[in-house]
């Protein structure tokens, strides 16, 4: 059986093609990425088989889009292909070059691995996918044509994914139609020579300069703010970085290199070569056997009592393709304990969970999606003792994108507990259902949000004081052709704290959670995205996010910036930045919103009783002309037009947060605290010093009657 797509049909035609399809893209000189793709199987086949490869290529200039130059390995499900020289390779329009991306956004690609044994009029090459071995990701065209057959809600062509091998019979084919963008993934295997910006993985996400010298096969990796630089030597078919808690009690953490070996002798076998960020001597190194795929590291919690963290491997056993984790100590290299589980799910991914059974050991636990119905699950075992099946959290295949997320101790029962993030297949909203991290029965909440794309996710600082972080989630809305995100109490799934919105008026648009960049301890909102320059524009919790601070990052990034707060190497302080390689070279630049600072004051508040009106005043004793003192503290902040002033009010020895109004045009302040009334000028101000005077009208009324007393009280205050 012969199947559908294109590329050219003579080996130098076909060259002169890809040669001018990538000169104008190119930045880079060709580099190594990997790639895979998850079938679900709709069109036939088994779910759960995973096409995976290597390719050489070239990076476009949009920093996603990977131009394919050759592949260099290719399997289906463990068994590999005969990729060589008589490999032929095409995309869905024999005028096109192959490509495929990192974000999934682009993939077409159709390669037969004995060659092109038929060939169409428009120049297409095709093979019999079972008896010579084949697979493809591309657009879903006739290949005589190069027409579309079949497209989406948008108008666009779908993609399609299909795959046969002949070590599984001529006949046997998986596929999907359309294919599953989510079932894509897509990294870079080395960093080149001048070097990257890449985001550590395990304990802390943080930004490195990550650089290969090929020529001495030396990895380095420097910290943005240069307080450490770290070199590896060793030959490795792909590499990622780890940051560590620290492992030999200097108090600094550790960085761990993980790859796959590629010396003789070593071939496949991973490792991790885990250095100290302090001295960049080595701590430990963790080595397993080469009889795995999808390999990556899990930074387990101490199982062994030594007090250093532990070490994980997971991914797909070879021999049935069995999800797989095996642990080892941190600092020994030595077995502490192996958790496995058979082929049932897609994209198996071990992780931590909470002590169930309460015995002082977190338990481990695998996420994935049943490949036979599309439920997602997570199945908890023994921390101590893999036999030990503890529970299982099974939901209905009613979302797709779907992921796990450690919530904190939502029940307030000295837990964490845990929730699954979808969006659902009914109406398009997003839900986050959550679940106690002691019984899967029943849920504690579910969270909804509109239907958006491009998501960001995640839990906010505490905007409530009620101690319990929010929920925030933000995406593109199709139907309001605007970015929204939406907080939501993190005890109170009804009530919605903050509704932000942006224009939808940038290109290449991300939505980012911040650390505080304003001054108040709470997260921050921001989108960064392109009109003619990269812009910022800052939505900020100050003022409850209702005004748009936009900030243009100038014409430096060709390519979206990464931003972030990276530490200062001269003190424990960090700065908000924007940071990425540009040209080859490293750009490291601080960005500083026009906002004004947040002032506060440690207070003397003298007061004096000036008048007293009313029939129910205490007219006993003398109480105008009566003086006192007392002292608090007062925060203004200018931008937000707000005024705290925290005073022993009730005279009970407990200070009390008052808030108001501050008008910095007018330099007036307007508080009210139940019955009395602040009505305060600023004389004098600096950042360092401030003189205020005013008044307090506290009004006392009796309860069964309408009748009043009037208090005034002059107030004379100086703060510094």
């Amino acid at each position: 059986m012969l199947l559908l797509t294109s590329n050219k049909n003579c080996n130098g035609l076909k060259l002169t093609l890809v040669l001018f399809a990538l000169t104008p893209f190119l930045t880079q000189a060709s580099e190594r990425f990997s790639f895979s793709y998850t079938f679900d199987a709709s069109a036939r086949g088994t779910p759960g088989e995973i096409l995976s490869g290597v390719v050489e290529g070239r990076l476009a200039e949009d920093g996603d889009t990977i131009l394919i130059d050759r592949f260099i390995q290719a399997d289906l499900s463990g068994i590999s292909y005969n990729i060589s020289g008589k490999t032929d390779t095409r995309a869905a329009d024999p005028e096109d070059a192959p490509r495929m991306s990192l974000s999934g956004e682009i993939v077409d690609f159709w390669v037969c691995a004995e060659g092109f044994d038929a060939f169409y009029e428009n120049g297409g090459g095709d093979c019999a996918f079972g008896e010579t071995g084949g697979f493809l990701v591309s657009p879903y065209v006739d290949t005589r044509t190069a027409e579309c057959i079949q497209f989406d809600e948008n108008e666009e062509c779908v993609n399609w994914a299909w795959a046969g091998i002949p070590e599984k019979t001529n006949t046997y084919r998986v596929g999907d139609i359309p294919s599953i963008k989510s079932n894509w993934q897509a990294s870079k295997l080395q960093p080149s020579n001048a070097g990257e910006v890449v985001h550590t993985l395990g304990n802390v996400n943080e930004p490195i300069l990550f650089s290969f010298d090929a020529d001495n096969e030396r990895y380095v990796a420097t910290a943005l703010n240069d307080t450490f630089s770290i070199t590896w030597q060793g030959s490795y078919s792909q590499v990622a970085l780890y940051m560590l808690p620290d492992m030999n009690g200097n108090g600094s953490p550790e960085l761990g290199l993980f790859g796959i070996r590629s010396s003789t002798g070593n071939e496949g076998k991973p490792q991790l070569f885990i250095k100290d960020t302090a001295t960049g001597n080595r701590v430990s190194i963790l080595n397993w056997v080469a009889n795995w795929s999808n390999t990556s590291i899990v930074v387990m919690p101490d199982m062994t009592g030594d007090g250093v963290a532990d070490i994980g491997l997971q991914g797909l056993f070879k021999e049935g393709l069995r999800p797989q984790l095996v642990i080892r100590n941190g600092l020994t290299n030595g077995n502490v304990n192996t958790f496995a589980f058979p082929a049932l799910w897609n994209k198996p991914t071990y992780f931590s969970f909470t002590d169930v059974n309460l015995d002082g050991t977190k338990e481990v636990a695998l996420f994935g999606t049943i490949s036979k119905n599309g439920k997602p699950q997570v199945r908890v075992v023994n921390g101590t003792t893999p036999s030990d099946k503890l529970s299982a959290y099974t939901f209905p295949s009613n979302w797709n994108n779907t992921s796990w997320h450690d919530v904190g101790d939502f029940n307030l029962d000295g837990t964490p507990d845990w929730a699954l993030l979808g969006k659902a297949d009914a109406d398009g909203r997003w839900q986050l259902i959550i679940k106690s991290g002691l019984s899967p029965r029943g849920a504690l909440s579910i969270y909804a949000w509109p239907d958006l794309t491009d998501i960001t996710f995640g839990q906010v600082d505490d905007y409530t004081n009620d101690g319990i972080a929010e929920f925030a989630l933000g995406g593109f809305n199709a139907e309001k052709k605007r970015w929204q995100l939406q907080i939501k109490d993190g005890q109170n799934r009804n009530s919605t704290l903050n509704n932000v919105n942006w224009a939808n008026k940038w290109s290449d648009v991300s939505l980012h959670i911040l650390q505080d960049v304003d001054g108040d301890r709470l997260n921050d909102l921001a989108l960064l995205g392109k009109r003619t320059n990269y812009e910022i524009a800052l939505k900020s919790s100050r003022d409850g996010f209702s005004s748009e601070t936009i900030l243009d990052l100038g014409s430096t990034w060709q390519v979206k910036p990464n931003i972030g707060f990276i530490g200062t190497s001269s003190s424990e302080s960090s700065e908000f930045m924007a940071y990425d390689v540009v040209n080859q070279e490293l750009h490291v630049e601080p960005i500083t919103f026009p906002l004004p600072e947040i002032l506060n004051y440690v207070l003397t508040i003298d007061f004096v009783i000036t008048s007293q009106q009313g029939i129910i005043c205490n007219t006993d004793e003398e109480y105008v002309g009566l003086e006192g003192s007392e002292v608090g503290e007062l925060t203004l902040d200018e931008f937000a037009q707000r005024a705290v002033l925290t005073m022993d009010i009730e005279g009970q020895g407990t200070p009390t947060p008052i808030s108001g109004n501050y008008n910095s045009v007018e330099q007036t302040i307007d508080l009210t605290y139940e019955s009395d009334v602040f009505d305060l000028s600023v004389v004098s101000k600096t950042d360092s010093h401030i003189e205020i005077t005013g008044t307090i009208t506290t009004t006392d009324t009796r309860e069964d009657s309408e009748q009043q007393c009037v208090t005034v009280w002059d107030l004379d205050i100086k703060g510094a």
